[in-house]
Order: C-alpha cells, then structure tokens, then sequence
C-alpha cells in the first residue's frame, strides 16, 4: 500500500499469519514513512488484525470444553481438575452453607477437603459430605472483605490441620450477595503464608 489504496493478497495475508501466529504487534514502515496512503495502510492493518484475532478467538471457543454455565458450577469442576494436576495436599471450602464442599466433592477429588463455616450447626453437618471435615470458624464470615480467607487458614494451622509443607487450593465467596455462592480461589503453599504473614502458634 506504498502506492496504492488498496491492499495485495499478501499484505492481507501477512497481517492476518502474524496474528494467527500469535505476535504481539505489527509493525508498519514503507506505506507510513514514504507511502502516498499512510492513515489508509494503518486503518487496513487494524481491520485486519482484529478479524483474525476475532476467528482465532472463534476457534479457541469451539474446542473449549463445556464446563457449565456459572461461576460456581465452572469452580467445582475446575478445582478438581487442578487438584490432579498439582501436588495440592489439601482443600479448603470457605462456606457457610456447605456448597462450595459438596460441589468440589461431587467430583470425588483425591485430597482432604476441610470446608469451614461460620454456622456450628452447619459446620457438623460438612461430615457428611464425602471426603469432607467440617471446621467450626467462631470468626463471623464478613461481606465487605476479603480478609475472612486468610483468618480461616492461619486458625486451621494453628488447630494444626494444616502444616507448612501443604499446598492448599482455598476456595469460597467474597463479597456475598443475594443469589451469589463459590466466587474465589486461590492456591498457597502454608510455609509461604507463615513467613509473608507472620503467623505465631
């Protein structure tokens, strides 16, 4: 486009190769410096950049798998996906409810899950679930932060339920809502907590 308005098949496929092949920029240098149709070969570019990134994007979406069509529900078969696929010892259910529990237990997970509650009553009832140990937290589960998380595994090492070498996947709601459950994950290794933290027994 030095020279003409309109693009050859292979500038068009240049752009379009370069963004399937994943680059993070494309880079003009004739059709801008000396070129008689610069904004032109600049808007070209980007019309063409952003159609294949948009079939690049239709692909990936075609062969991801189906997991399900909520946060919570997507959670509950990605956790234990994870679990077996990283040396993860542990699992921690942050739940009032038990939901988050049984929705990771559902899918018969190797590792422990210790799913803590605010709620005593509800916390005894966690035993049931398979796999599962229900851990009473006297610390009401807060709305407005995130801070409950944290609180939740230093009380479960210092009840020496977790120890330094776990690698614990934790997962629960933050900032609850009407309607809303299992929002959050994260994974730790407890020794990393202890020193960053500075947790005393």
């Amino acid at each position: 486009m030095i020279q003409n308005s309109f693009p050859t098949k292979a500038e068009v496929s240049d752009i379009t190769n370069a963004v399937l092949d994943g680059c993070a920029a494309t880079m003009l240098s004739g059709e801008t410096a000396i070129g008689a149709f610069p904004v032109e070969a600049v808007r070209l570019m980007r019309e063409v950049a952003d159609a294949a990134e948009s079939h690049a994007q239709d692909g990936l979406d075609t062969g991801a798998p189906v997991l399900g069509t909520t946060v919570p529900e997507v959670l509950g078969r990605v956790i234990p996906m994870m679990c077996r696929a990283l040396p993860i010892t542990k699992i921690v259910a942050v739940t009032r409810s038990g939901f988050a529990a049984r929705m990771i237990a559902v899918h018969r997970p190797r590792q422990p899950i210790l799913a803590v509650s605010d709620d005593e009553a509800a916390a005894r009832s966690f035993n049931l679930i398979a796999g599962t140990t229900g851990v009473h937290s006297k610390m009401l589960f807060p709305r407005s932060s995130m801070d409950h998380i944290g609180q939740v595994l230093e009380m479960l090492w210092r009840r020496g339920l977790l120890v330094a070498e776990d690698l614990v996947l934790t997962t629960g709601i933050i900032y609850p809502h009407a309607g809303s459950r299992m929002n959050a994950l994260q994974v730790n290794r407890v020794s990393d907590l202890v020193e960053s933290l500075g947790w005393r027994r």
